[in-house]
Parts: C-alpha cells; sequence; structure tokens
C-alpha cells in the first residue's frame, strides 16, 4: 500500500493521520488516525519556559561582568591621572580588616562641599559606576513592559520626594529621607539604611539622569579643590558610566556574535536566495497583502435567469478594488457591511469571506446585516499606527511620506529596539521626516518578518493588481517549478534536524 503521514505539532500534542494514496500520490482514504499527548514543556507551577532560569542566571551573569567591567576602567582612569593605584584600592575593598569610617552616602553628600580623599574619591566614583540608576532605551517597552511600570512608578515617587524637599542629590535623599532609614536600628551612633532594592521591589530606584547631575556637581567641586580632576577626567568618567549596549547589539570586540543580532536573524527571500526577507511593517508587504485577499473575493448573487433564480459568483473589478483600497487607506478595519456600501451591492449580495450564521429569530436579511458587520478586513495595520502616531502632530502627515520612507520606518522600528538606534537611522533613512516626527515614532515598535524580500513583492505587485491569485503570479514571474524540491530524502531523523531547532518547546514535540 502507498501512503502518507500527516502530523499536526503542537505544544502538548501531536496529532497524526496515514493517508493511503493512489498511483499519482493522491489521497484516497484515511487508514488511521489519533493523537499524542504530553506534557507541555513548560514549568507547571507558573507556565513559565523551561529555559528561564537558565535565562535569568545568564541575564544576572552579564550584569556582574559588566559591572565589574566598568569598575576595573574607573580604576585605570584613577590610576592614568595619577589620584591612586588599582592595587590600593582593590586592597582597601578586599581586605576584611580595612574599616571604612564613613557611609558611601555621606562621602557622596561631603563631597559637594570639601575635598576628598583619593581613597574616598575612588569609593564614591565605583559606588556610581555599579548602581547607575534607571535610564529608558526604549519608549515603547515602557508602554508595553508590565514590570517597567512597576520601576518607573517608584522613580516618579523618589523624583516627587527630592523635589518636595528640596534635595540636591540622591544620596542627600537617601541620607536624610525616612523612606531610606531604617529608624529602629542604629549602628555606632550612626544611620542604617535601607537602600537595596528586593525582589520586585524598587522603592530606591532613581532615574540615572539624576545620578548624572550628583557626578557632575561632586567632580566639579573636586576639580576645584584637586588639581589632578580635569575637565577630560570629567569627560572620560561620565563616558564610563554611560557606556550602554543596545538591545539588539551583541558582544564587543570582534565577537562573532558581535552586531546587530535582529538582523542576523532575519532569513533568505523564498526566491530571491540573496536577499533578506522584508518586515511585515512595511507598507509594500501590507499593500501586497491587501491585494491578495481582494483578489480572492467573491460577490455571489442571484439571478432570475430562464424561469429560475440562479446564483452567481464574481470576483471584484479593479474600480471596486480600488473603492476598497482607498477605505483601507483611510481605515484600520473595514467591515463587509461598509464594503457593501461603499461599492452600492444590493442588499441581499452576498461574499464568499463571510460566514453567515443563520439564527432562527433573525430573517434572512438581518442575517446577512449582522454577518458582514462582525466580519472585517484588518489591513494596513502596521501603516494606521504610524499615521495615528503623526496625526497627533498634523493630520494628513503619512499621506506627505513616499513608500519608500514608509517601508524604512517599518523595517527600522522591527529591526531596533533602542531609541538612540532608532533615531540615528530614521534620520539617515527617511528624509522626509523632520526630528518631531521622529520622536513620536519612537513610541512604536513592530516585529516579524515574511517569507519574501521587498524585491520578490514588488516583481509580483503587477500581476496581483491585474487581478491574478498568488500562485499564478509566482508562475508568472518565477517560473512553475520553482516549488519543486529536488533534494527530497525518503527518511529524515531527529538528528538531522535537532540542531536547527533552537526552541525547546518546537524541540520537544518534533
Amino acid at each position: 500500500m502507498d501512503y502518507k503521514i500527516g502530523l499536526d505539532l503542537g505544544i502538548a500534542s501531536v496529532g497524526w493521520a496515514v493517508l493511503q494514496t493512489d498511483k499519482n500520490g493522491e489521497p484516497i482514504r484515511i487508514e488511521n488516525l489519533g493523537s499524542r499527548i504530553f506534557d507541555k514543556a513548560e514549568n507547571p507551577k507558573d507556565g513559565s519556559s523551561l529555559a528561564s532560569q537558565r535565562r535569568e542566571a545568564r541575564g544576572v551573569r552579564r550584569r556582574l561582568r559588566r559591572r565589574k567591567h566598568r569598575r576595573d576602567r574607573v580604576l585605570s582612569l584613577l590610576e592614568m591621572y595619577n589620584i591612586i593605584t588599582k592595587q590600593e584600592v582593590l586592597y582597601m575593598f578586599n581586605n576584611k580588616e580595612y574599616k571604612f569610617l564613613k557611609n558611601v552616602y555621606e562621602l557622596r553628600v561631603e563631597g559637594l562641599e570639601t575635598l576628598l580623599t583619593p581613597k574616598e574619591l575612588a569609593r564614591v566614583l565605583i559606588n556610581l559606576v555599579k548602581r547607575r540608576g534607571y535610564k529608558s532605551n526604549s519608549i515603547a517597552q515602557e508602554k508595553s513592559d508590565k514590570q517597567l511600570g512597576k520601576l518607573l512608578t517608584a522613580t516618579i515617587e523618589n523624583d516627587k520626594i527630592m523635589k518636595e524637599n528640596n534635595y540636591k542629590t540622591v544620596a542627600q535623599m537617601y541620607l536624610n529621607d525616612p523612606r531610606f532609614i531604617q529608624t529602629d536600628n542604629f549602628y555606632d551612633g550612626r544611620k542604617v539604611l535601607k537602600i537595596r532594592n528586593g525582589t520586585n521591589v524598587y522603592k530606591s530606584t532613581v532615574r540615572r539622569e539624576d545620578l548624572v547631575k550628583e557626578i557632575k556637581l561632586i567632580l566639579e567641586k573636586q576639580k576645584e579643590l584637586n588639581p589632578k580632576i580635569t575637565d577630560d577626567f570629567i569627560k572620560k568618567y561620565l563616558e564610563i558610566f554611560n557606556s550602554q549596549r543596545s538591545f539588539e547589539d551583541g558582544p564587543g570586540e570582534n565577537s562573532p556574535y558581535g552586531g546587530n543580532q535582529i538582523e542576523k536573524m532575519i532569513g533568505n527571500c523564498t526566491f530571491e536566495k540573496n536577499e533578506p526577507r522584508a518586515v511585515k511593517a512595511a507598507y509594500t508587504f501590507e499593500y501586497f497583502k491587501l491585494l491578495q485577499d481582494l483578489n480572492h473575493i467573491k460577490i455571489e448573487s442571484r439571478v432570475f435567469e430562464d424561469g429560475k433564480y440562479k446564483t452567481e459568483y464574481k470576483l471584484l473589478s479593479k474600480e471596486q478594488k480600488d473603492i476598497i483600497i482607498s477605505i483601507a487607506r483611510k481605515s484600520d478595519t473595514i467591515s463587509f457591511d461598509k464594503i457593501k456600501k461603499a461599492l452600492k451591492l444590493d442588499v441581499d449580495t452576498k461574499f464568499n469571506m463571510v460566514n453567515y450564521n443563520v439564527k432562527k429569530d433573525l430573517n434572512i436579511e438581518d442575517v446577512i446585516a449582522e454577518s458582514e458587520k462582525s466580519t472585517k478586513l484588518k489591513e494596513f495595520q502596521s501603516y494606521h499606527k504610524i499615521r495615528k502616531c503623526l496625526d497627533k502632530l498634523e493630520k494628513g502627515l503619512v499621506e506627505k511620506l513616499s513608500i519608500d520612507t514608509l517601508d524604512n520606518i517599518g523595517y527600522i522600528l522591527s529591526v531596533y529596539k533602542n531609541d538612540e538606534s532608532k533615531k540615528n537611522y530614521l534620520k539617515a533613512n527617511c528624509k522626509d521626516l523632520n526630528d518631531k516626527m521622529i520622536e513620536s515614532l519612537l513610541q512604536l515598535t513592530f516585529s516579524k518578518t515574511c517569507n519574501l524580500s521587498l524585491k520578490a513583492i514588488k516583481k509580483l505587485i503587477p500581476y496581483l493588481q491585474e487581478g491574478m491569485t498568488y500562485d499564478k503570479a509566482v508562475d508568472k514571474v518565477y517560473g512553475k517549478d520553482v516549488y519543486v524540491n529536488t533534494k527530497r530524502k525518503t527518511r529524515i531523523s531527529f538528528n538531522d534536524i535537532k540542531d536547527e531547532i533552537t526552541n525547546p518547546v518546537v524541540k520537544r514535540a518534533v
């Protein structure tokens, strides 16, 4: 018996069916079917990924490594300017017998008015560079991340405390505000501060810009009192303090994993093998997708012919498609009820893409109306997000942008996640945009790519505009044999593909 096996892979089950086939390989009957059920590849307690513990541990290692790297750079800077040697500082921190006479936050406050000794200055600068406060990398991420919402609430509360109490610096707030002092706990007559955050608690978090102000105040005062502290020293220290790699970038120093990691993960086009896939937020892709949908819509109507009613199906005309495209550019959702009115069709006309649910308490006209109101075409979703964002500045701005600019906006907001990166690339690649428009677009972020490149999409669009379906357009541009896979295998083992599967949930199912 010739047969084929069909598999439906899910996260907790695999459905299977054995189909008997004829000599041409076409299915003729179902021999057997069933499903294999197994546990999801996730933590049963909270539904988190099995890889979450490894990911969190890796994140901690990275933070500690980067913090140590910043500290080492500060030590080198202090030694370069002959303020204090690395050995002296390391001895001070690593020798258990060495006792600090003052709290580092007391030193940060004293440094605003008096000269700090080299050891005291080193303690202050290392303390600041290790705990740098919060800096937003992405406005869009702030809006979507619930955990960041808690953190931002804490920074707003601390901003309020500083303004209401006229604290010049963060250290002054920590030392003097009851929120950070353990009133029932004093050590040798000194205050004991409770500054460290706990799990999901961000009470002590402040904005990085507040710490930058404090650094400038301290170092400007030290520059007046210590000739070794120069403008160049302050500039280099702030560079170390503010250094931060973009989210999408891998490690530096010529690492094979360096560069934009999101760009590296984008695959190549199905047809144009050397071209990268287009992002789904590109205007050209969204227009391409709309044309495909329009070419599948059929209008169903009843005509009276030869003494009886006959059902007739017609594809949309070019004029009708143009009307729908015009509506799609103005509205992010279009109901088929709205399409019918725009095309001036009869009330009893139906569409093949609408599921008409017959209900006993409704007549046929009401069924048609209700079903068409609830069935919608959702097209140009990313375009409309961009439009609404720019409309806040001025109505109709998006209509003044070129298609190339809209494609570039979609790509940049999909591939780059850091606001500075977005700004730089938008300025360089979107000449239609001014600074206000760029700032407004930073609140958006997109993701996902399609299987085709913009080059392939642009080749196919003219044939779709003529009314061809996608498969016929592909035949015209790339030939009928484009889908044929000449490297078929009669047997594939899991070992052949396990290295290509990185997702643990998918790997478990396979």
